[in-house]
């Protein structure tokens, strides 16, 4: 009995600190934001068909939402709920292939979502990176 009360002791303990570390945490929102191309080109003439966005950089990695290019280029906007609260979020201007040819970052940290101001993301073409 007294190793059980001991194991329900340690994992009590074990729970309250994860709920601990979790609440330091920053909290995800909705992000509202727009993007454009730095070489002042629309979707058409550039060759993309949609944007994913990424909460890691890996293009293999599932995207937090994928949008028509259109969607989101100035002076449109895309809102996107559940991002979280810091980090860096990827976005990434794919053509109809999948091949990725832009690219451009928005820093959670600095750019929080929640706070219901659009946040613009320029997307610089990958070959001139």
């Amino acid at each position: 009995m007294r190793a059980f009360a001991a194991a329900l002791a340690l994992a009590v303990h074990a729970a309250l600190a994860l709920t601990a570390a979790g609440c330091s945490s920053a909290a995800s929102g909705t992000l509202s934001l727009d993007w454009r191309l730095s070489d002042g080109r629309d979707c058409f003439t550039a060759g993309t068909v949609n944007v994913e966005l990424r909460t890691t950089a890996a293009l293999g990695s599932d995207a937090l939402a994928s949008f028509v290019c259109t969607d989101g280029l100035a002076p449109a906007s895309v809102s996107v709920d559940a991002v979280p609260g810091s980090g860096t979020l990827y976005l990434d201007a794919r053509s109809i292939l999948g091949a990725d040819l832009y690219h451009g970052e928005l820093s959670l940290s600095s750019a929080p979502p929640g706070t219901g101001e659009l946040r613009t993301v320029t997307l610089y073409a990958v070959a001139a990176e």
